[in-house]
Formats: structure tokens, sequence, C-alpha cells
């Protein structure tokens, strides 16, 4: 996101979609700036949380 003045703009040139939404559930994770895998943001859901879960073996 940039900001200038009193205008947002948003950048969605990396921005990727998991199935239904989730954050863990398909195969777009977020990255840390190392490259690896970030699992720092919480489930949304039962279902994002059994994925999260396999995730991390």
């Amino acid at each position: 996101m940039i900001i200038k003045d009193t205008k947002i703009y948003l950048n969605f040139d990396n921005f990727k979609l998991n199935m239904m939404g989730s954050i863990y559930i398909g195969p777009n994770n977020s990255k840390k700036t190392d490259g690896k895998d970030d699992y720092s943001r919480e489930p949304q859901d039962l279902a994002d949380v059994a994925a999260k879960a396999h995730d991390k073996g």
C-alpha cells in the first residue's frame, strides 16, 4: 500500500487468493521476506486451523 497526500493506492500485482478466501487452504500462503511460509496470522475458522496444521507438518 502506498499513501501519498490524502490518497491510498493499493498494489495488487502480487495478490493471490487461496481457496474459499482462506489464509491457509491452498497453495498461496503468506511468505516472510526470506521466502519461507509465514504462519503468524490467526486462522479464520476450523478448516483454516486444520490447513495450517497440515502445512506446518
